[in-house]
């Protein structure tokens, strides 16, 4: 099962999709040094979601960290 993902530094373009957070044993997660826009989907630390890193930085994310 994929345990960390890494896509920093690709350019990538839009909001960060929703099934992200489907993924059942994700624990890291790094999209810094993109150009993703939007918020922070909630989906994406629902309840129960098993990330322990999250690196958004060096985007253009707006909005609030959803609270687990």
């Amino acid at each position: 099962m994929l345990e960390t993902l890494m896509l920093y530094s690709n350019n990538f373009i839009g909001q960060l999709p929703l099934e992200l957070g489907a993924l059942p044993r994700l624990k890291v997660l790094s999209v810094s040094k993109n150009l993703l826009t939007g918020s922070i989907p909630e989906e994406l630390l629902r309840e129960g979601s098993t990330i322990e890193e999250l690196k958004l930085w060096g985007n253009l994310l707006q909005g609030s960290i959803p609270t687990l």
